[in-house]
């Protein structure tokens, strides 16, 4: 599951799921799923004013009707060391 592909599937068919994982090139990793709701919000363009320190300009730039949300708490996870790291200090024994 992922990228455009994988979302586009999840859009298809409602009442799917989404999964969220945070580290997915780990085995152990447990994703997070989001529900899929309906919203009405705004997509606003921020920007700083170059003219007028302090100032700023906005811009609204679309409409939001839907989007998922991730309210779940993850999981504690165990993530294995990559390798043995050498001690601090050089040494062996």
């Amino acid at each position: 599951f992922g990228g455009g592909e994988g979302l586009g599937k999840a859009l298809a068919i409602p009442g799917t799921m989404l999964p969220l994982n945070y580290r997915p090139e780990e085995p152990l990793s447990h994703p997070i799923f989001g529900d899929y709701s309906m919203t009405n919000g705004l997509v606003l363009r921020v920007t700083k004013s170059r003219r007028r320190p302090g100032q700023f300009e906005t811009e609204m730039v679309g409409q939001v009707r839907s989007a998922y949300r991730f309210s779940g708490m993850s999981d504690f996870q165990f993530t294995p060391p990559a390798a043995a790291a050498p001690a601090p200090g050089g040494g062996g024994g």
